[in-house]
This record gives C-alpha cells, structure tokens and sequence, in this order.
C-alpha cells in the first residue's frame, strides 16, 4: 500500500499497488473524484501521453466529462513514476496545451496538480492555478527542482 503522508490531501484514487510498467496515473479532481467526471477533451489528453510513450492509465474510468466554461480548464491530477517526472511533466505540458488549443491558451485559467510516487510514497510536486501559460511555466520548473533536489540527496 502507498504512504501518503507526505501530502496535505490523501490520494484515495492512487492504486493500492504501483505495476511496474505503470508510468502515470490520471485521476479526476476535486468533487468531481467520486463521480469520475474529467474534463472535456482528457481522451485526447491521454492519447498524446501515450503517444509520447508513456505508460498511463486512468485510476477511476470517467463515468462522465465536464465542459469547460469561462475560460477554465481543470486538468486531471496526474501522478508520475520518480523516472518519467521530468519527461513526464514536459509531455503532459505539451499535451495539456494541444487539449486547449493555441487560439484559447493566453486566455484560459488552468488549475493542475502534480504528484510523484517514490519508494512507496506520494508528493505533490506542483499544484496550481492561474492563466494557462505561467501555470504550464511553473509546472516545468517545479519539476526540474524536485529533479535536482533527489540529485543532491
């Protein structure tokens, strides 16, 4: 079973058992959790994950999708393996982006969290939000810290 002490919130929607070929995790997020309700568009989101090479699958099957209105767009949480967090994080910026779309990015808000499984532990790594472009910015830059900081221990 996972320890997840080392965040704020417990991830209830993490699998008891990590596979090992498993290399994200997609959950819904907030009250939208216990309904499987994701956001509109994150098929599209996982297809371009896996079509990076990611190992990823969801941890509740979406019973439904929410629309995005007023410019917000609520990302699932996602949970990366310690090795693809880095690689992971830039594939699921780029995704994220493509989901939005160009023409709507500069005007959309954006609200992300970011967690890494390592040794049998969560943490969260990012969680934001804000207009889509210093969010996806930040994102990156998070987890190129956390990156550097396990280098250094």
């Amino acid at each position: 079973m996972l320890e997840v002490e080392a965040i704020e919130r417990p991830l209830e929607w993490l699998p008891r058992t990590w596979p090992p070929a498993l290399d994200a995790v997609v959950a819904p997020r907030g009250a939208a959790t216990v309904a499987a309700i994701y956001p509109g568009g994150v098929l599209d989101l996982l297809r371009a994950l896996r079509e990076d090479g990611l190992n990823i699958d969801y941890a509740a099957s979406p019973e439904g999708f929410a629309s995005t209105h007023g410019g917000e767009y609520v990302a699932p949480a996602i949970a990366f393996t310690s090795r693809t967090l880095a690689g992971g994080v830039e594939v699921f910026a780029l995704a994220l982006q493509e989901t939005i779309g160009p023409a709507k990015l500069t005007r959309t808000r954006l609200d992300v969290a970011v967690y890494v499984h390592d040794e049998a532990k969560v943490s969260l790594v990012y969680e934001g939000a804000g207009p889509a472009v210093p969010v996806l910015a930040a994102m990156r830059g998070a987890a190129r810290a956390w990156r550097r900081s396990v280098r250094l221990a």
